[in-house]
């Protein structure tokens, strides 16, 4: 029962030196595995520009969060939409932990949750299942309530988001890696952009946190998006002020992560600061997030 209340006492509303309070020193020892200490308070009010929407499409929380979460933490001003499509998961590095794929969604659902209120932005699941769920079913007809071919369903899907949202801005994977689930939305995206589908929204590319980290995975995406009829333009965003909360992310999403791989996050921020150049006052940034924005061929 003591436990069940210290749990309930960590909503993001409640501080870790209240929740300690409250837990004594016995049950806090045994808890302090499962305790991240978050930015208090969680969400800080921002006068919102309600005419600048932004809609970052995601396979994944984690995927979401550790590409693109410091220019969502840098525009709280704007209103962001975070489109999950693959939040069905199987996929968990606590094994053992939870009895059923359920569960594992659930607590994937409530990490999600708590980046988001970080970031003062919303979340929005479809609910399809992911790679780890579908990779021994050739057939996604065979799922119940799922059509065979799920990337018509999900390019249908995502087209009624984007048409409903109306944003001005598109974040979408660059398949950095190429990831069955970030490879399906990526061509979803160039296939709307190349048919013009929505006129007036600027499209831009993310690179897929952690398969950024590897060059080579990186020339391979630059090789094939030439081959694709679309051009881009690198565009780089400071966020040397979102870097320490960027990392928290990582600590956030713990059961889809590996923990070794935590320094990935400043690592890749750090190295795209020798493609952009950019200075803060005079001085070098300390981290950069890289976009990829999609020009007509011709």
């Amino acid at each position: 029962m003591e436990e069940e209340q210290v749990c309930r006492l960590c909503n993001g509303v409640n501080s870790l030196k209240d929740i300690s309070a409250h837990a004594g020193a016995a049950l806090l020892t045994e808890l302090t595995p499962f305790i991240i200490e978050l930015p208090f308070p969680l969400v800080q009010k921002v006068n919102r520009n309600e005419g600048q929407k932004v809609l970052v499409i995601a396979p994944n929380p984690q995927t979401s969060y550790l590409s693109v979460g410091g220019a969502c933490l840098k525009w709280q001003d704007k209103e962001i939409l975070n489109l999950i499509c693959f939040s069905n998961t199987a996929d968990c590095t606590l094994t053992g932990l939870f009895k059923s794929d359920e569960e594992i969604s659930a607590l994937r659902y409530d990490e999600a949750e708590i980046s988001a209120k970080l970031c003062n932005c919303t979340n929005k699941f479809l609910n399809y299942p992911d790679f780890s769920v579908r990779k021994n079913r050739w057939d996604t007809g065979s799922m119940p309530g799922l059509p065979a071919d799920l990337a018509a369903a999900l390019k249908y899907a995502v087209y009624n988001a984007i048409n409903e949202f109306k944003p001005q801005i598109i974040l979408a994977p660059a398949a950095i890696g190429n990831h069955p689930d970030n490879a399906i939305l990526h061509h979803i995206i160039l296939d709307f952009f190349k048919h013009d589908y929505f006129p007036g929204i600027d499209f831009f590319l993310y690179q897929d946190f952690p398969y950024a980290a590897t060059y080579n995975l990186i020339d391979d995406f630059l090789w094939k998006t030439e081959c694709s009829f679309v051009k881009i333009a690198d565009h780089f965003e400071d966020v040397s002020a979102q870097m320490g909360i960027k990392e928290l992310f990582y600590d956030i999403h713990f059961s889809a992560v590996n923990p070794v791989n935590r320094s990935l996050v400043s690592h890749i921020l750090k190295r795209n600061i020798t493609a952009s150049n950019l200075l803060v006052t005079g001085e070098e940034a300390e981290g950069v997030e890289h976009f990829y924005k999609l020009i007509p061929f011709n």
